[in-house]
């Protein structure tokens, strides 16, 4: 296998770290708090239940990426901006800080800002959200007062 080509991704975004189906995204809007950054803006849920300590249950943070379709009509559109997010996180996001121990379940839905249209959308690269992905699990982790091992 070449050098350039690891079989092992480091900061892949697992199944068990994605938000899935209707209701789990109802679910963390409809009990969120919402942080801003100038591109970005995070739903955030946190769940009082305190996590339980079980080998089979995975630890991460649960993410989610949202588009509205009415700022953007077209499903290529939608569909480029949440790739953009995704990867976005999953380069610019520390493994570390994606599997802290954390006290409490925390999910949190990612979207974009009002500030994106159409146009800046086809500028947009992930590199252009490394700031503000950053700045964003910044403000959660003080809001949700994450322990380091």
């Amino acid at each position: 296998m070449p050098e350039f080509i690891s079989s092992e991704r480091k900061n892949s975004l697992n199944k068990t770290g994605i938000i899935r189906g209707h209701d789990s995204f109802k679910k963390v809007l409809e009990n969120s708090e919402v942080i801003r950054t100038n591109l970005l803006k995070g739903f955030v849920h946190i769940n009082n239940i305190p996590i339980i300590k079980n080998p089979l249950l995975n630890n991460e943070l649960k993410v989610g990426f949202i588009v509205s379709k009415r700022k953007f009509r077209l499903a290529v559109l939608r569909n480029r901006a949440r790739r953009i997010m995704r990867e976005a996180y999953r380069n610019f996001i520390p493994y570390e800080i994606k599997h802290l121990k954390r006290k409490k379940e925390v999910s949190m839905i990612i979207g974009l800002n009002e500030k994106i249209n159409g146009n800046k959308l086809k500028e947009l690269k992930p590199a252009d959200l490394k700031n503000d992905i950053k700045e964003l699990f910044l403000k959660l982790s003080v809001k949700i007062n994450i322990e380091k091992n």
